[in-house]
């Protein structure tokens, strides 16, 4: 039976608890003799961790005991010590004050690399440690300390901090500030060390030593070689690290940065360079994505490394939130969804597929997260932070209706689905299609009603696995069998989600859970399809905003974690959030050509607005700007369609295609003509209402029109009852003379009683008015019901009672459907009387202006939404002659900057015939591997450069095109973009 760990997207902690046939490899590097990696010694993850080998040796970690010089227990550590960086845990080293020592049977370290990660608490930030020892081979090892690798006695001590700049040791020196340096405390240290091999036709003595978590005294008996500690602090490292990689080989440059992207992107943690991906491809060059090269991270899936991050944020989160101190789970329980301490969590929808060696890679421009106008768009409100993305996964949304079944009404809004019972005596069930793979979730606010929801399988007539709310408890159901003891409280209105993942169901309730709530299915029995039915008939179920995934493509989830924010008219308005994508990867929010998402939900517990079902590159460029505002008013995006042509004649059947982007329904158009045969300039040509997003203005002649949409604005009332409850109100503050009031059916769904009263009404009916029924309107007159005069409406559509003197008019959308005439008061209240739990109305007004509402209930919540208007001009052509242009995207050329290197120190010479010599000039010599890319990132060439501090290469190119030359060596990373023509 396999726990898996529900995380905001599909499972991390436990990836690397299924085996694989493949053979696997770090950064896809073979020949691995040590590859501790920090995972849970069982299903349980609030229980036990411990360093598993995955080099295939299965070396473990025992911890020495200090008096007698003998190897003891396992080092294990319970999850109260465990750190979550990334969504991955890492132990802590100091917990057991002793040395933690692996012994590789096979290796005896003559030559080695050593490249683990490792982050210190605060308070010992500017105190040296040791961090590692490693021994083999006489005359061979390392000390390791936070600032120093000592060698073995009678050689000299190595200042890597001074010489490389990535030590975690914060000194005089340290030219960045302490919080800064506090940022970046998790750090990857590559140790490479090259000793002669032993020419012997016995070979060597086998028998390699890596250890952890102690200060050094040389007692253990297998360290054979002893360190001095002068230079160094000799004190135990108090911090964690999550994974560390031994070889007894000496890794090329390439090798080492393939290995420290995996580390990279897997932990959270900024490179200083550019990241590649096991097969030596470019994935993000930090030379080009220089201006976004911060705080990079992202989510991929690399089965020959073992690499499956669905789920992604920085381990370089600002001050004070640092990652040693803020765990990457919400109370740093791994059960739980993420923390609040976290700007930024980006992660695919659970279950929805990645593919292997896909990945999005992430990285921001370093600025503040203040929200900002832009000059040229006035109406936009901007974060200053922007993020570029770099992508291979290219993905179709995929808009099929998820559930299907019977007594069940079906609304859909988007990606989320509510589930309506039809009638209460009625038996309903609802059931989605099949999962795509094994893994799905469905997400929804718990009812009042009591339901059962779960998967069933193909039989679809009762929940076989999952759980049953019930009296505000939540029991789980095995088998189709209902327990009988509770495994948890539920609050009505509460975000429940139901985790499949591999064979295991997980229950979040209001973004926490809990092992306890894991329902396991057996691995002979496949469910993969959700299911829900009531399970009595007392009440009608009905279930709002259900959000499933893995049943198909659906995209990335987006979380903004708004308590870290400082403008509070962005953070009090989820209604308003927009994550904004730049097509163009500009960074430039032209409301043309920008994406725009709403806030899908707000989590006022985490602190964030929360983004469903993001799709980036929907262009296929392979690259996005990012962000997140706002925007005042209304915006639609106008298209026009030319008029057709008859005998060289045009016809009056042009179009405008009107779709609004953003803003708050309801809406209407008003179109004026500038210049247009037979049409008197600046008449009105056509107006109307919009009872949706979307509207065509048919029958236009060819010519120059003027087109406003305009946002009516107006007050929205929400009632959120409880069940039992009777009935809720809302009033007008004062009476009205001779006016109209108008307002939106807002779903189909909702149960009220609205319009005119001779006086504030706390239940009943209005005097005259409107009776709504989900989608059946029934006229009140005289506080009566006229069951004679129904009318079925749809979402969007505009009720109004205009009254004057003796006479009244009834309307719907503008038609008149019904007129009173008799003896009127001279001014009315508005009322509106909500009879059912859940039922709203909006875009109330009065005379065309906000009604406002001062006597109501307290559960009764009220909204002011402000009018607005978008115009713009448009040109109607006809295909008589011309037709209309439209203006092509424009994008960042791939050939930006050719011939121009990052650092003069590196430089391309073209030798003709397509032959070209690199060289790169050092002040001291080390090692350089020149990589050779296309423009995409694709790998075309790998070799070491040759020569002292003077290194040159000559390679050919076979094909033309532009190309990506780089010089790795372990101090530095130089970059030259080039063209063969």
């Amino acid at each position: 039976m396999k726990h898996y760990l529900p995380i905001i997207s599909i499972t991390s902690l436990l990836l690397c608890l299924s085996p694989s046939i493949h053979a696997q490899s770090p950064g896809g590097v073979n020949g691995a003799d040590l590859w501790h990696m920090t995972v849970p010694m069982n299903t349980d993850l609030t229980g036990n961790y411990f360093w598993k080998d995955y080099a295939g040796d299965t070396v473990r970690s025992r911890i020495l005991d200090k008096q007698s010089g003998r190897y003891g227990k396992e080092f294990k550590q319970s999850q109260q010590h465990v750190r979550t960086f990334n969504f991955r845990p890492a132990l802590n080293l100091s917990q057991v004050n002793a040395p933690k020592v692996s012994l590789m049977k096979y290796s005896s370290l003559g030559q080695t690399t050593v490249i683990g990660l490792f982050c210190h608490k605060p308070a010992d930030a500017k105190k040296d440690a040791v961090l590692y020892v490693t021994s083999g081979r006489p005359g061979s090892g390392v000390l390791m300390s936070k600032d120093k690798a000592v060698g073995v006695s009678g050689t000299s001590t190595l200042d890597y901090g001074k010489e490389y700049g990535q030590d975690l040791l914060y000194g005089s020196m340290d030219t960045t500030a302490t919080e800064t340096f506090e940022e970046s405390a998790l750090r990857i240290v590559s140790y490479i060390k090259a000793n002669k091999a032993v020419r012997s036709v016995w070979g060597e003595k086998c028998g390699g030593f890596y250890s952890v978590g102690s200060t050094y005294n040389g007692q253990d008996v297998n360290l054979k070689n002893a360190f001095s500690t002068t230079d160094i602090g000799n004190n135990i490292f108090d911090g964690y690290s999550p994974e560390a990689i031994v070889f007894s080989r000496h890794l090329t440059n390439t090798e080492r940065l393939r290995i420290e992207s995996y580390l990279g992107l897997k932990y959270g943690v900024t490179l200083k360079g550019s990241y590649l991906d096991p097969r030596g491809n470019l994935i993000w060059d930090a030379s080009a994505n220089a201006a976004y090269h911060h705080r990079v991270t992202g989510i991929a899936r690399e089965d020959v490394e073992l690499l499956f991050q669905p789920v992604s944020t920085t381990s370089y989160e600002e001050t004070p939130l640092y990652s040693s101190l803020h765990d990457t789970y919400y109370k740093s329980k791994p059960y739980n969804l993420s923390s609040e301490s976290r700007l930024l969590v980006i992660g695919q929808e659970h279950g929805s597929p990645i593919p292997d060696g896909a990945y999005m890679i992430w990285g921001d421009n370093g600025v503040n997260t203040a929200i900002g106008i832009p000059e040229e768009y006035s109406s936009w409100h901007v974060m200053n932070r922007k993020w570029l993305t770099a992508t291979n996964i290219h993905e179709t949304a995929d808009t099929t209706a998820v559930w299907g079944g019977s007594g069940f009404y079906f609304e859909r809004n988007g990606h989320f689905t509510s589930l309506l019972q039809n009638d209460k005596d009625m038996t309903a069930v609802a059931y989605s299609k099949p999962l795509v793979g094994t893994d799905g979730s469905i997400s929804m606010l718990c009812p009042f009603s009591p339901f059962d929801v779960g998967f069933t399988d193909e039989a679809k007539s009762i929940t076989v696995y999952g759980y049953r709310i019930r009296d505000g408890k939540v029991y789980s159901i095995i088998k189709g069998i209902p327990q009988t003891e509770a495994l948890c409280a539920i609050n009505v209105g509460e975000r429940m989600i139901i985790r499949k993942t591999g064979n295991a169901l997980h229950l979040i309730i209001s973004a926490e859970g809990d092992v306890k709530y894991t329902v396991d299915i057996p691995e002979n029995e496949a469910k993969p399809i959700a299911f829900i039915r009531p399970i009595n008939n007392a009440y009608r179920l009905e279930i709002r905003d259900v959000l499933a995934s893995g049943f198909g493509v659906t995209g990335n989830v987006v979380e903004l974690a708004t308590n870290l924010l400082k403008d509070k008219d962005f953070v009090k308005n989820p209604s308003k959030a927009l994550l904004l994508i730049d097509g163009t990867g500009k960074g430039e929010w032209d409301p043309e050509t920008v994406r725009v998402y709403r806030c899908s939900e707000q989590d006022a517990k985490r602190g964030k607005f929360i983004f469903h079902n993001v799709f980036f590159d929907t262009d296929g460029n392979g690259s996005d700007v990012f962000t997140f505002g706002y925007h005042d008013g209304v915006f639609a995006r106008l298209t026009p369609k030319p008029a057709s042509c008859v005998g060289s004649k045009p016809q009056a059947d042009g179009s405008i295609d009107v779709k609004v982007l953003f803003g708050n329904p309801s809406y209407r158009y008003e179109v004026r003509a500038e210049t247009a045969s037979g049409v008197v300039s600046d008449s009105l040509v056509q107006s109307g209402l919009m009872i949706s997003d979307h509207a065509t203005i048919k029958k236009l002649l060819p010519g120059i029109y003027h087109v406003d949409v305009i946002q009516t604005g107006g007050t929205i009332l929400t009632a959120n009852m409880s069940e039992n409850k009777g009935e809720s109100y809302a009033n007008s503050p004062g009476k009205f003379n001779e006016s109209t009031f108008s307002w939106s059916v807002s779903d189909m769904t909702s149960i009220y009683h609205a319009g005119m009263s001779s006086v504030i009404r706390l239940g009943g009916l209005p005097d005259f008015g409107f009776s709504v029924d989900g989608s059946t309107v029934t006229l009140i007159v005289k506080g009566k019901i006229d069951e004679q005069k129904k009318f079925t409406v749809a979402k969007g559509d505009v009720l109004s009672l205009t009254y004057s003197g003796k006479y009244l008019d009834y309307r719907i959308n503008g038609m008149s459907v019904n007129q009173y005439k008799g003896l009127l008061l001279s001014s009315w209240h508005f009322s509106a009387i909500f009879t059912k739990r859940h039922s709203a109305l909006s875009n109330l007004l009065v005379d065309d202006q906000p009604c406002p509402i001062l006597t109501r209930s307290a559960d009764v919540s009220v909204e002011t939404i402000a009018r607005s208007l978008y115009e713009k001009k448009v040109i109607i052509n006809s295909e008589c002659g011309g037709s209309v242009e439209s203006q092509p995207m424009t994008r960042n050329s791939r050939e930006d900057g050719i011939g121009i290197s990052d650092d003069s120190a590196f430089k391309v010479t073209d030798n003709g015939n397509h032959s070209f010599t690199a060289k790169l000039s050092m002040s001291t010599s080390h090692s350089a591997d020149l990589m050779v890319f296309d423009a995409s990132g694709q790998l075309l060439l790998n070799k070491q450069m040759e020569g002292g501090t003077e290194k040159t290469s000559t390679f050919t190119l076979p094909q033309t095109g532009v190309f990506i030359v780089k010089a790795i060596t372990p101090v530095k990373e130089y970059t030259l973009k080039m063209m063969n023509k």
